[in-house]
C-alpha cells in the first residue's frame, strides 16, 4: 500500500489493509500528504439491493421519524478449528484478527451507507469472544453498542452459535 502510494498510485486493498494502530497511521499521514490519492479497503456497498436503498432513503427522508436504535445480528456456526486453517490464519499477529476484522469492516461500511451523514460515531463499547480459538488469541466473534451522536445507538452483534447462519437488521425510530 505504502509502495504504490509513493509511486502516486490509488489504492484498492483486500483486507486486512494493516495489521495495527501504526501501519493505520502511517497510511492516514500518507493519505493527508497525497490527498488526490483514492486509498481504500473493501466495500459492502455490493450488498445495498432495493431493500437496503428504500431504508436508507426513509431514513434520511425521515420516513422513520429520527433514528432511535439500529441492531445488527449475524450468526455464523460454529468455526472450524485452527488447526485446519493455513499458518498465518492462526494468529492475530499475521491474520490481523479473527472475525472483528474479516466481517466487522463490512458491517461498519454498510452501516456507514445505510444510515449515511446519521453515521456519526461518537463512543463505542466492544468486546471479542473466543470459541476454541484461545490458542490463536483469535476472536470468533464480537459485539458492540456504537452511540452516535444523534443519540442513537446501534448494537452490532456476529457471534457463533449452533444451526443455521443468519442475518437481521431492525431499525426503530419515532
Amino acid at each position: 500500500v505504502l509502495a504504490a502510494m509513493a509511486a502516486g498510485k490509488h489504492v484498492l486493498c483486500e483486507k486486512p489493509f494493516m495489521l495495527n494502530q501504526a501501519e493505520a497511521r502511517e497510511i492516514c499521514a500518507r493519505q493527508a500528504e497525497a490527498p488526490d490519492l483514492k486509498v481504500a479497503c473493501c466495500s459492502s456497498r455490493f450488498h445495498a439491493g432495493a431493500p437496503v436503498r428504500k431504508a436508507r432513503a426513509l431514513i434520511a427522508e425521515g420516513g422513520i421519524g429520527h433514528l432511535l436504535r439500529l441492531r445488527f445480528l449475524h450468526v455464523l456456526p460454529p468455526p472450524k478449528p485452527l488447526s485446519s486453517m493455513t499458518p498465518w490464519q492462526q494468529k492475530r499477529a499475521t491474520a490481523g484478527g479473527g472475525r472483528l476484522m474479516s466481517w466487522g469492516v463490512y458491517y461498519l461500511d454498510w452501516l456507514r451507507f445505510l444510515l449515511g451523514e446519521q453515521f456519526a460515531p461518537q463512543c463505542l463499547f466492544a468486546r471479542t469472544e473466543n470459541w476454541h480459538w484461545e490458542e490463536g488469541d483469535i476472536d470468533s466473534g464480537f459485539s458492540a453498542e456504537i452511540l452516535l451522536q444523534s443519540g442513537a445507538t446501534i448494537a452490532l452483534e456476529c457471534r457463533v452459535d449452533h444451526g443455521p447462519a443468519s442475518k437481521r437488521v431492525e431499525i426503530r425510530g419515532t
